[in-house]
């Protein structure tokens, strides 16, 4: 895009003629009139591409889902929350939040 890979003090003023050229501005001194406009020189592929995949997700083809990893932090966060609302059957959040909302068996007061 740019012939020089460098920055220097006055490599910004492309910018400044780029804005200046797309939107009429007029004239900001002669450093910004010597630069190179930018956008003149961007071109528009021909047609999108079609070799990308529609999404990006756990079933793109040839992968597979990692199985659930089991951490020392993820262990303690599930020991916590049956601490905090021990009855069965319920996700670490759903404890947490019953909890949180004074729902929760007696066993640990919550604020």
């Amino acid at each position: 895009m740019v012939p020089s890979a460098g920055w220097s003090v006055d490599s910004r003023s492309w910018v400044l003629r780029s804005l200046t050229e797309k939107w009429g501005l007029g004239p900001m001194g002669l450093r910004t009139a010597q630069a190179t406009d930018v956008f003149a020189q961007l071109q528009r592929a021909p047609a999108l591409r079609t070799d990308a995949p529609r999404k990006i997700g756990m079933d793109l083809p040839g992968e597979s889902a990692s199985p659930e990893l089991n951490t020392d932090h993820k262990n303690a966060v599930v020991q916590l929350a049956e601490r905090l609302d021990p009855t069965p059957g319920l996700s670490p959040r759903q404890r947490t939040d019953n909890f949180l909302a004074g729902r929760a068996s007696p066993g640990i007061e919550s604020p």
